[in-house]
């Protein structure tokens, strides 16, 4: 949550906070959390939008919408392709 602290505080000093939006899930943050930090922000970038604004959603992780994700393409897929997803998840991928 530094980074998050740290780039609040700028945009404060340059007054921007008065037409920004920050959604932000901490560090630890359950799966659900995550997802849910992410699905906010990305409907709050659409509202901004479809009432003719601009918008800006700037993403760091998508790893829990991976892990969220039934992925069934990835059943057939080469053993080495999944076991490299599967470190990037953190061993998290699950098949159904």
């Amino acid at each position: 949550m530094e980074e998050v602290t740290s780039t609040v505080a700028l945009l404060k000093r340059n007054d921007a906070m008065a037409y920004t939006t920050v959604v932000a899930a901490p560090e630890g943050a359950s799966l659900g959390e995550r997802y849910a930090a992410i699905s906010s922000a990305l409907a709050i970038g659409e509202l901004v939008r479809d009432r003719g604004g601009h918008s800006l959603v700037i993403i760091d992780d998508l790893a829990c919408m991976v892990r969220a994700q039934p992925l069934p393409s990835l059943q057939s897929a080469h053993r080495g392709i999944v076991s490299l997803l599967d470190k990037q998840c953190n061993g998290a991928l699950s098949f159904m």
